[in-house]
C-alpha cells in the first residue's frame, strides 16, 4: 500500500515534510519518499509504482499515533 502526497509530521518538533509517499508492507512503514516540495508539482519519476492499494492523501497530514503514557501503576489507594 502507498499513501500518496501527504504532509508528514514526524513528532520530533520539526516542520512538516512533504509531500511524501509512504510505503506500507506487511502492516509496517518500509519507506518514506519525498515526492515534491510544498507549492511545487509532485515529481512523478520519484514515486513508487504498482501499489496494490493507494490512498490519495494530497492536502492531508500524516502523524504518529498519540498515546497517553500517563499512568499511576501500583500506587496505593487513599
Amino acid at each position: 500500500m502507498v499513501v500518496r502526497g501527504a504532509m508528514l509530521i514526524d513528532g520530533t518538533g520539526a516542520p512538516p515534510m512533504g509531500p511524501v509517499d509512504i510505503v506500507i508492507e506487511n502492516d509496517k512503514i518500509t519507506d518514506v519518499i519525498q515526492a515534491g516540495w510544498p507549492g511545487m508539482p509532485e515529481q512523478e519519476n520519484r514515486r513508487p509504482l504498482n501499489a496494490a492499494h493507494e490512498i490519495d492523501a494530497r492536502g492531508m497530514y500524516v502523524m504518529p499515533g498519540f498515546v497517553d503514557a500517563h499512568a499511576h501503576g501500583g500506587s496505593p489507594q487513599k
